[in-house]
């Protein structure tokens, strides 16, 4: 990741206003928009089945959840 971070300092800036986004079809601003949700919620931008996938074979959640706090045994 070191080389290509000092190719290109700001990712989201050049997707946003780089000149491959400006000369790309309509739909690259929703691509633009999609990969930076997924910037801030550290979520992968990918099918729910890859997701699936790579929660069963590392453990780990990755997919969205219900928000708020986790209902307890009693309720």
């Amino acid at each position: 990741m070191g080389a290509l971070s000092a190719q290109v300092r700001n990712w989201r800036a050049n997707w946003r206003h780089g000149t491959a986004l400006a000369e790309a079809e309509p739909q690259a601003e929703a691509v633009a928009d999609a990969i930076e949700q997924r910037l801030r919620t550290g979520r992968p931008l990918a099918t729910e089945e890859w997701i699936a996938k790579q929660e069963a074979r590392t453990g780990l959640a990755m997919a969205k959840r219900k928000p708020g706090p986790k209902a307890t045994a009693g309720n």
